[in-house]
């Protein structure tokens, strides 16, 4: 997908998505922001990595998708949990989260951090050890 593809919603999306995260202190590894401004085509939209203690976190936006995944990998042993953020319209909530919980999540609390996410999500999968559920928003 490139720029120009991008509704205006969705490029709203994908400035806050890079602005609030650059901002939280996680970088564009691999210059994804710059590359989409560049007008290439790429299948993650925004693409953001963080690293805490043990554990790399990364952040894309899907914004065709109105979906943010987030991979919490441990670094020691390789174990890793992906999570797909669905949204109606808007990330921020998703964001704002994110940004408050990155410092202190890893795999075996990321499940518990999610219900404060919840009500904010359209949908919540989640892949690990080989495993696909549906985290149920109620």
């Amino acid at each position: 997908m490139r720029i120009s593809d991008l509704t205006s919603n969705q490029l709203r999306n994908v400035k806050i998505f890079n602005l609030l995260l650059e901002y939280a202190g996680w970088e564009d590894i691999e210059e994804v922001e710059k590359r989409l401004m560049l007008g290439e085509a790429l299948d993650s939209i925004g693409q953001r990595l963080m690293w805490t203690t043990g554990f790399v976190l990364e952040a894309r936006m899907h914004a065709y998708l109105n979906c943010m995944m987030l991979d919490v990998l441990e670094v020691e042993s390789g174990k890793q949990a992906e999570i797909q953020l669905f949204f109606q319209d808007k990330p921020d909530r998703i964001l704002e989260w994110l940004m408050a919980e990155a410092s202190s999540m890893n795999l075996q609390n990321y499940a518990q951090l999610l219900a404060a996410i919840a009500p904010a999500c359209e949908r919540i999968l989640v892949e690990a050890e080989s495993l696909v559920y549906e985290i149920h928003l109620s």
